[in-house]
């Protein structure tokens, strides 16, 4: 990412003026500028694609609307799981790896997304999302919110 701290909006790949908008609606909401998993979920939410079928006026964090019900007993079953909510069912398979992708990116832990199968199928839009969502999540730093 070069030698500077942190990344502006410059700096970031966007597929269009709506995703650039949408994304820093998402910062400011989450206040996600100064936390690298908040910034890469609101980077891949904030896509077209995905962020006209979220209800954001049910969602506490960036990523909430991915999880569906939880499969287990309480919240100590440790087979227990959450299955993914509707919407990520709503898209397409190489935006459901995407999601599924900033998924693992915001918690750090697996869910259910398969790099190589999601490689073979992701388009370049896709895969350029993905790359941009990942150099995101890696820097420490602040996105700024200037272009």
């Amino acid at each position: 990412m070069g030698n500077y701290h942190g990344m502006t909006l410059g700096n970031i790949w966007f597929s269009s003026e709506t995703h650039l908008a949408n994304f820093k609606a998402l910062l400011e909401r989450f206040t996600a500028h100064k936390n690298p998993e908040y910034a890469a979920a609101c980077y891949v939410a904030a896509h077209p694609e995905i962020y006209v079928k979220i209800n954001w006026n049910n969602c506490d964090g960036p990523i909430g609307w991915y999880w569906g019900e939880w499969t287990g007993g309480d919240d100590d079953d440790e087979n227990g799981k959450h299955l993914e909510s509707e919407i990520v069912g709503q898209l397409s398979s190489s935006y459901r790896g995407l999601v599924r992708a900033a998924a693992e990116l915001y918690t750090g832990s697996q869910h259910y997304f398969d790099l190589m199968g999601w490689l073979g199928n992701a388009g370049d839009e896709v895969y350029k999302l993905f790359i941009q969502a990942l150099e995101i999540r890696r820097d420490r730093s602040v996105v700024e919110l200037a272009l």
